[in-house]
């Protein structure tokens, strides 16, 4: 419209001419000239519909600034509108900026009992009228019954709790979709007529939805366009609220997001959703189009009686009171929880073990909410014990009678440069000491997950090895010392076993001849310990999240789900959701079988049998490393096995200190002066590429490979 009316004043009109013409105020006209020669053509494009509709379409579709939320003066900084420009817009159209990613959320009615009553649209306009018409391209109006009551954020939070409950969402949403695509495809059918059966016609419809409302509601009525100042007039007459969009775009998006959050609301408070009949109703009449340019749809007034109630009701009602729960101490809560479940549970087991046990074997026994809170306050502990042993360990590893490389103890940790060695330990010294716990990485090694195959092809568990290798070498060091063995700790004691590794007054035997001496054995004690608190921290996340399922069902509520931990309610949540998406098994994996496993190696054969021809042409470089060459030789023979295969890649993916660089590279290639380089200094990078293509060849074929191997 400002295009136009800068037009016509530009002919010679009068200001009071052109408002006249327009339907608007001489003032507003005088005001549009004056701009235009201060700001230009920029002025012109911030009237426009299509300016104008992304000042409603931006807070629904994009995500805001980096910690920011959608406001007026944001919105402006996007779409280079005015802030009071964006303001008018909201205030029109009655617009609330719904939070980023909520699907069901109303930007018109949140928190207030509301029903769509009616629905108008209309052919379009013939063009010589265009200018005196609501719609040019044909005007759609939504008439709403809404209860009388303001929102407050007491109801707005209850219809946000109600809508977060609900398990079919995408099929509210395609719902919704459907009857949108209902009223377009309708209004393109429908044919031209008069700015004033228009008028006529939407006048008739609104008087006939408010006949039929329920006693002491409001009706509110929201156009796809802004009207004139008479059109309001007119229409302000009969009582109702009148909302406007720019245009048709904003008004079927924001039309989109109040239909299915309120009928997801109408669903969750057991009223039958009209969705449908409105879809249906829309279909029939865009099969056979009225002559009269428009059509029409109202609901019942029997059935916006029930809804509204029925809504009003389920604002008001209080929630649902939840279980009371104590956060007791660790050692109350241990022996509370033990108590419950002693008849299944060995009271000798540590600590971790318990909790682990009470949840595998309480299966008749559900664990109630305490009894969810008791773990969880037992498990928050033990990780708070975990970060303090590996920071100990780090302390233990770097003393002069150890001397652990700097490299190794970064690997171990899953840190890339050597100060984060010293940041992660003072990190974990201060968190623990204010009763709080490591934040998860996924940068964290995870040893149970690492694909090592025996003999027989079968999965080995490396930290179970590792473990039985070093209470073997700790009995061997209390050789002298027969009355210690009994004070050793057991393999399923995974603290106990920390605190012996750095426990300083603990024999070591000295060795003689060939055999590892102190130094050596202290340096893989403490690389079996830094191995076992890598993997208590990927134990004890799984173990939290198993306890988070329960909690679940036994109807914890956040906030006490995270005290124990430090974390407030939106935390606890957001840390949940973490350790779901690292943890949960898709059921596809849960339930593979052998014989899909071999189906699934067999269709790597050739691609493996290529990789292997690429090795060959590398074995000249590789005649002195003995470890590589022995598995070459075995999968070169009459029945090589995929195992041969995983070996081989298990030993050039394994990172060496490069005694050319310096640097700890994959692969490590022994020389002719038994010094080990890395591919680059050995002048063979293509076997760097090559090693990476059999790395994935492995992850494809990771599932344990069962009874029989598989010939390639």
């Amino acid at each position: 419209m400002r295009a136009q009316v800068l037009l016509t004043c530009d002919d010679g009109a009068s200001d009071a001419a052109v408002a006249e013409a327009y339907g608007i105020d001489r003032t507003t006209v005088r005001r549009w000239r004056l701009r235009y020669h201060a700001e230009g053509t920029a002025f012109v494009t911030e009237g426009t519909a299509a300016g104008q509709d992304r000042a409603l379409l931006i807070p629904l579709t994009d995500a805001p600034p980096t910690g920011m939320v959608w406001t007026t003066r944001s919105v402006a900084a996007e779409t280079e509108l005015s802030q009071s420009t964006v303001a008018r817009i909201w205030r029109a159209a009655g617009f609330h900026p719904p939070e980023t990613d909520a699907l069901l959320l109303d930007p018109w009615f949140r928190g207030r009992a509301r029903v769509l009553a009616g629905l108008y649209i209309s052919g379009p306009v013939a063009p010589h009228q265009a200018r005196q018409a609501l719609a040019q391209g044909g005007l759609g109006a939504a008439l709403f019954c809404v209860y009388p009551e303001d929102a407050t954020a007491t109801t707005g939070t209850a219809e946000d709790r109600i809508l977060g409950a609900c398990t079919d969402r995408d099929a509210l949403w395609d719902a919704a979709v459907g009857a949108r695509h209902a009223i377009a495809a309708l209004a393109e059918r429908l044919p031209s007529q008069t700015a004033a059966v228009v008028s006529s016609s939407l006048r008739a419809t609104i008087e006939e939805v408010r006949a039929g409302l329920p006693t002491g509601t409001a009706l509110w009525v929201i156009l796809n366009q802004s009207p004139s100042s008479q059109d309001r007039a007119r229409l302000l007459e009969l009582g109702v609220h009148l909302r406007s969009t720019p245009s048709t775009v904003s008004w079927n998006a924001l039309l989109l997001r109040s239909l299915s959050a309120t009928h997801a609301f109408l669903a969750a408070a057991g009223v039958p959703r009209p969705v449908d009949r409105i879809t249906s109703a829309l279909r029939r009449q865009a099969h056979s189009p009225s002559a009269s340019g428009h059509a029409t749809w109202t609901e019942h007034p029997t059935k916006l009686d029930e809804a509204l109630q029925q809504l009003h009701r389920s604002l008001h009602r209080r929630p649902a009171r939840q279980p009371t729960v104590v956060l007791r101490e660790p050692g109350a809560a241990l022996v509370a929880l033990h108590t419950r479940y002693q008849d299944l549970v060995r009271a000798d087991l540590p600590a971790f073990e318990q909790v682990t046990a009470v949840r595998r074997k309480a299966t008749d026994r559900r664990p109630t909410a305490q009894n969810c809170m008791d773990a969880l306050v037992v498990l928050a502990e033990r990780h708070q014990a975990r970060d303090l042993a590996e920071a100990a360990l780090v302390t233990y590893a770097r003393q002069p009678w150890v001397a652990l490389g700097p490299w190794d103890i970064a690997h171990y940790l899953g840190l890339t440069t050597l100060h984060g060695v010293g940041q992660r330990q003072r990190r974990l010294r201060r968190t623990a000491a204010r009763g709080g716990h490591s934040a998860f990485s996924s940068a964290t090694p995870a040893p149970r997950e690492a694909v090592r195959f025996d003999q027989d092809g079968r999965r080995r568990n490396l930290v179970l090895e590792r473990i039985r290798e070093s209470l073997a070498r700790w009995h061997e060091d209390l050789v002298d010392h027969e009355h210690l063995r009994e004070r050793l700790p057991t393999e399923d004691d995974v603290f106990a076993l920390l605190t012996y590794i750095v426990d300083p007054q603990r024999p070591v035997l000295a060795g003689q001849d060939d055999e590892p001496g102190p130094r050596e054995r202290r340096q893989a004690d403490a690389s079996v310990g830094l191995m076992l608190v890598t993997d208590l921290v990927h134990q004890l996340n799984r173990e939290v999240l198993a306890w988070h399922d329960l909690a679940d069902t036994a109807g914890v509520p956040y906030p006490s789900r995270g005290a124990p931990f430090g974390q407030s309610a939106s935390a606890a949540q957001k840390a949940r959701h973490r350790l779901h998406n690292r943890y949960a098994e898709a059921p596809e994996d849960r339930h593979a079988t052998s014989a899909s496993t071999r189906r699934d190696a067999r269709d790597l054969v050739p691609r493996i049998r290529q990789a292997l021809d690429q090795l060959e042409t590398f074995r000249d470089h590789l005649a002195d490393d003995e470890d590589l060459t022995d598995w070459l030789d075995l999968l070169a023979g009459p029945e090589p096995a995929l195992t041969f295969f995983l070996q081989l890649t298990a030993e050039l993916r394994t990172e060496r200190d490069c005694g050319a660089c310096g640097r700890r590279r994959a692969p490590g290639i022994r020389g002719e002066d038994g010094e080990i380089r890395c591919a680059h200094c050995a002048n063979c990078p293509g076997l760097a590429t090559l090693t990476a293509e059999c790395a994935a060849l492995v992850n494809e074929a990771q599932s344990p490979i069962r009874e029989a191997e598989i010939s390639l």
